[in-house]
Formats: structure tokens, sequence, C-alpha cells
């Protein structure tokens, strides 16, 4: 069931970079639970990112890092 909820959202301190934080945002998330999206900035553009969102079945919306040709797999 698509309901267009957003689950969560952060805004951290400067000293926590932003990949590490995906993780932590879906864990309180129950599994079971699907995700259609989960968006970020560039600076979730990381293979760890990516994992985390493919693990969890969901479409990534990260735009691309400055200077990349193709988004990170």
């Amino acid at each position: 069931m698509k309901t267009g909820q957003v689950r969560v959202v952060l805004v951290k301190r400067q000293d926590v970079d932003d990949a590490s934080a995906l993780t932590g945002l879906l864990g309180p998330i129950p599994v079971d639970e699907p995700i259609d999206k989960i968006g970020g900035d560039r600076a979730h553009n990381t293979r760890h990112c990516h994992t985390a969102i493919a693990v969890r079945g969901a479409t990534p919306s990260i735009p691309l890092t400055k200077g990349q040709g193709k988004a990170l797999a």
C-alpha cells in the first residue's frame, strides 16, 4: 500500500557523515514494511547508501556526484 508517508527525516550535526546516518534511519522501520523510495543529497551517493537502499528493496532518489557519469551500483 502506497501511503506517500514520510517515515524519517534527519537534521544532523556536521560531525556525522550522511552515509553512516542512513543505516540508522532505516533501522526503526520494520523490515516487512515496504519502502518505495529513499531520497538524499549527493553525499548519499555512496556504495554504502546504495547497498542499504537495495537491501530494503527501495528505489534511490539521489543526485549524481558532480562529474559522475552514472549512479553507483
